[in-house]
């Protein structure tokens, strides 16, 4: 059994030490480089020397071993896995001929960190349209958008709709979704990735910028989900006949 020393005996074995290694790398080096790679000899020749911290007490070797883990963190294949996601989801670029597609509108509405948003399958007749509302706590406004794509695509899967167009009045949605990639709000990946998810449940999915004056029944749905805190689906008579549309 090895005997564990007191912190003041631990403190002079090292004041000891470090003495010894500086007067024997004095005494067997000509010049200053000379010293201080003997020094490194020292010290490699005793990998058990120990360190203390606010963590407690280390070795050479576990930090060595430390470093090697994070390497490999930073290398390792999750992170490919992800990158190659987003590289083979089908093609977002905006459509010249869409009406092959289902059309859908989205919005979120977003004060503090309450949310609300709605994607809304327009028809002629305003009351038949298809409408999926819904409210969550979120971290910001780009976080809500990506719900307002989430209902869009839930929707159309739910009804085996092959082709999907979603039109959205935030440009930064629509510019992650045809860069495939987010240039900014990493905290929102997971959710992100699980829209590129869904896109694979889909022929071809497509995701264009359109003016607000142009969404604006899925807004009024979306600040009435956030108002309201309510989560519903189905025909827009059925769901929200008193929020305006």
């Amino acid at each position: 059994m090895v005997e564990e020393l007191e912190p003041e005996a631990l403190e002079q074995a090292e004041r000891n030490f470090d003495e010894q290694a500086h007067s024997n790398a004095e005494h067997n080096a000509p010049d200053g480089d000379a010293s201080e790679e003997n020094t490194t000899h020292q010290m490699a020749m005793h990998p058990k020397k120990r360190s203390r911290s606010g963590l407690g007490i280390f070795s050479l070797a576990d930090v060595s071993d430390s470093l090697q883990r994070a390497t490999e963190f930073m290398q390792n294949k999750l992170w490919q896995d992800q990158v190659e996601t987003l590289a083979t989801v089908p093609t977002l670029q905006k459509s010249h001929d869409n009406n092959e597609f289902w059309r859908v509108q989205v919005d979120a509405s977003v004060v503090g960190k309450d949310a609300g948003f709605a994607a809304v399958h327009q028809q002629v007749q305003p009351s038949d349209s298809l409408v999926s509302v819904d409210c969550a706590t979120v971290e910001g406004v780009f976080e809500a958008e990506l719900l307002g794509i989430t209902c869009a695509l839930q929707m159309a899967i739910s009804r085996n709709i092959p082709k999907v167009w979603i039109e959205t009045d935030s440009k930064s949605t629509a510019l992650a979704f045809e860069a495939r990639e987010l240039p900014f709000g990493w905290n929102t990946f997971p959710l992100f990735n699980y829209c590129l998810v869904l896109c694979k449940s889909l022929v071809d999915v497509r995701v264009s910028f359109i003016p607000g004056q142009e969404n604006e029944c899925a807004d009024a749905l979306a600040r009435w989900a956030r108002i309201t805190k309510v989560k519903n689906s189905g025909f827009l008579r059925e769901v929200a006949p008193f929020c305006g549309h």
